[in-house]
């Protein structure tokens, strides 16, 4: 093994470390992260906040926000990792708590409108903030579509990792009319 590593860096001048690391700023490991791997990004969205003046914002204003920064910080890595599910909600609570008092963290009832509410589209009665959940599935299911429309691809014979409900929903979606494949616009709804 030794050897290998030290064939491998003669030919390519890089660093060599174990897991859990991080490359390109996304938390890296053979396991399922944790959410102890994944804090370090959860402070950097809560350190955000600060330099907002969001006592001078409506809530119209931390509506967005909240949507085009807060939620865009993510989506790097829901691309390329399945998050825990209590990072997700660590998440959520910060960007809920800025949405609703303009702080990182509140307590008590100050929320307007339940969470999952916040989250359906505004022609459905929510605010069009996405759920971070459905976002990564959709964004799991967007490398699947490539995988299967551009094999051509160098990356596109490499294994899809996407949860269970992305491949079911795929499948539903796309193999329609006798097994024909149809062109979908796929979005996070």
């Amino acid at each position: 093994m030794a050897e290998h590593l030290t064939t491998l860096q003669a030919h390519l001048p890089c660093q060599i470390s174990e897991f859990p690391c991080t490359y390109l700023g996304v938390p890296l490991s053979p396991y399922k992260l944790t959410k102890t791997q994944v804090q370090p990004i959860i402070e950097k969205i809560a350190d955000r906040l600060p330099r907002w003046k969001a006592d001078l914002l409506t809530k119209a204003g931390r509506c967005v926000l909240v949507q085009s920064v807060l939620t865009s910080m993510v989506i790097y890595l829901l691309l390329a990792q399945d998050l825990p599910v209590k990072a997700l909600e660590a998440i959520d609570k910060i960007r809920r708590c800025f949405l609703w008092k303009g702080r990182k963290d509140v307590k008590g009832g100050h929320c307007l409108i339940a969470w999952p509410n916040v989250t359906r589209p505004p022609d459905l009665g929510g605010l069009g903030i996405s759920h971070l959940q459905f976002l990564g599935w959709a964004l799991k299911l967007r490398w699947l579509w490539l995988q299967k429309t551009e094999p051509n691809k160098p990356w596109a014979f490499l294994p899809v990792q996407a949860p269970s409900q992305v491949k079911a929903f795929f499948c539903c979606i796309h193999y329609l009319g006798g097994g024909k494949w149809k062109e979908y616009l796929i979005l996070d709804r």
